[in-house]
């Protein structure tokens, strides 16, 4: 499979859609920006990101802290790669996940000021197959 900048579109639409208002900090302008971006993209959810993966819905927790939530489809994925691929998905891909937030200049400035960003992926059977934390000391290392 390839893992891309697909993976990056939910995060990247949503800090794009930052707001200016008079007198908001900026930890609140990233908020707002993260609301309507999630806000946005839920209306419209779910998306298909590719031929094994849907993006389900993003939610927007306490503080800057923001869920995406994301489905596989477990037997057409494992009619293509294996059953021991889908067991290994997510920790291939927390690097690339990682390393894309940390070259983003939005989402760059959203770690910094706090934001912390999970990748939730679970399969159309509802197996749990892990989650992915983003956070700025990620980019540190």
């Amino acid at each position: 499979m390839n893992f891309t900048k697909k993976f990056m579109i939910v995060p990247v639409v949503a800090l794009m859609l930052l707001i200016s208002a008079c007198g908001d900090s900026e930890k609140e302008q990233v908020r707002k920006g993260l609301e309507m971006g999630a806000e946005e993209f839920n209306k419209t959810a779910p998306h298909q990101i590719d031929e094994f993966t849907t993006a389900e819905k993003v939610v927007v927790g306490d503080g800057l802290h923001v869920s995406y939530y994301y489905t596989i489809n477990q037997e057409a994925y494992i009619d293509a790669v294996g059953e021991d691929n889908l067991s290994q998905l997510v920790s291939a891909i927390a690097e690339i996940i990682k390393q894309q937030s940390c070259v983003n200049k939005e989402m760059r400035t959203a770690l910094g000021l706090g934001a912390e960003f999970e990748y939730i992926y679970k399969t159309t059977t509802g197996r749990e197959l892990g989650d992915i934390k983003v956070t700025e000391k990620d980019c540190k290392e």
